[in-house]
């Protein structure tokens, strides 16, 4: 490990020094990773799309589901569960908040891209 990160150091040191980078030799501006490095809009719709399409292995969505449980060990909140009556107090609270017109314009977008308010739409039109 310790020669990797020696590798690692002066490769980095070298795209400084020969601004290999700008220059076009190198497609990463940092050594061992691909943080900085610009894809073209048609790179970007591409992985895009082939995300929204895949499918899920139950052991794929189990090494995900545990990479994100650990994700963040500053957090203590990350794995607690409410009691019924911290919810019940919670739900007291937020229904005495009024939103802004501005705060309910946000939802009611957020919630059109979900799909919700497009199902909501077709039972009034079934309706009529």
């Amino acid at each position: 490990m310790e020669n990797k990160d020696n590798l690692i150091s002066r490769e980095q040191y070298w795209i400084d020094k020969l601004n290999s980078y700008e220059d076009g030799y190198n497609m990463c501006p940092i050594a061992g990773s691909t943080l900085g490095k610009k894809i073209s809009e048609k790179t970007s719709k591409a992985i895009s799309d082939a995300n929204k399409n895949r499918i899920w292995t139950l052991e794929s969505r189990k090494k995900l589901q545990e990479s994100q449980r650990n994700r963040d060990p500053n957090n203590i909140r990350r794995g607690y569960k409410l009691s019924d009556a911290t919810k019940e107090k919670l739900s007291i609270v937020s229904k005495g908040r009024s939103k802004s017109k501005e705060h309910k314009d946000n939802l009611s977008k957020t919630n059109f891209r979900r799909g919700k308010n497009l199902v909501l739409y077709q039972r009034r039109l079934n309706r009529r």
